[in-house]
């Protein structure tokens, strides 16, 4: 993987005593000023923890914007929150994150029953990934290519409309990243009907979605230039239902 995702080579790097220097502070600047550095997973986790040790201590916050940020994905995201949390604040953002039901888009964005355990959010992060959505190989016919993508797209769109009119909040969508393997090679992206072609029709319609207080999160974009086979890592779908690979999360989180 390049550097430049892998460690992060655009921040500072991280001083020798940050443990020490974490463990010590007392001030909102304090904080900020260790949150600027290429944090990895581990210390991501101290300085949520951290920060949440401090608001939990009434420490008045005065730089941090607080946001309340749910997350709704047909993958495992449990381990993201402290990684969101603590990246956050090197962005002036005070977050905290509510993770719903583990890949109950469908159910819980259209039925009745609360997201949030009740909780009001100001965002909602929906992550599908290409399992969670109803893909179908159509090699060499072009209708049925259309109405995959149709109907991938319209599924996808029903849930931002269900979850805006059901929560209020902005939605953060996820665009679609592909899988890696491929059953046509260098062809996967020139043939009709794959897996590929078919996503990236759905991505190219999704990209020129324009709703109100929606985002389109392109994804897609930071796993090419990641590397798709450093993206996706089917040991830990299997064995988490994880929708890409850990040595990829440094790279996710600071973008």
């Amino acid at each position: 993987m390049n550097e430049l995702f892998e460690k992060l080579t655009w921040l500072p790097r991280v001083p020798c005593d940050f443990l020490d220097r974490l463990n010590k502070i007392d001030s909102e600047n304090e904080l900020l000023a260790l949150s600027n550095y290429a944090l990895d997973d581990i210390q991501l986790n101290h300085i949520a923890k951290s920060f949440i040790k401090m608001k939990s201590s009434s420490v008045e916050f005065q730089k941090l914007q607080p946001m309340v940020l749910g997350v709704i994905s047909n993958g495992t995201t449990s381990f993201l929150e402290s990684a969101l949390t603590g990246t956050a604040l090197r962005h002036g953002i005070g977050l905290d994150v509510i993770e719903a039901k583990f890949n109950q888009i469908a159910q819980l964005a259209l039925s009745s029953e609360p997201i949030f355990n009740g909780t009001k959010v100001d965002a909602i992060l929906l992550a599908i990934d290409y399992r969670g959505i109803p893909l179908q190989s159509s090699l060499g016919s072009s209708e049925a290519e259309s109405n995959t993508v149709n109907r991938s797209y319209d599924y996808i769109l029903n849930i931002v409309d269900s979850l805006q009119v059901k929560t209020g909040a902005k939605i953060i969508l996820q665009n679609i990243v592909p899988p890696c393997d491929s059953i046509s090679g260098s062809f996967e992206r020139r043939l009709t009907g794959t897996i590929t072609s078919i996503i990236n029709k759905i991505n190219a319609r999704l990209d020129g979605l324009v709703k109100d207080n929606l985002y389109v999160l392109d994804v897609n974009s930071l796993a090419i230039n990641v590397g798709l086979s450093n993206w996706h890592d089917p040991k830990y779908w299997n064995i988490a239902k994880l929708s890409f690979a850990v040595v990829t999360a440094d790279a996710i989180m600071t973008h």
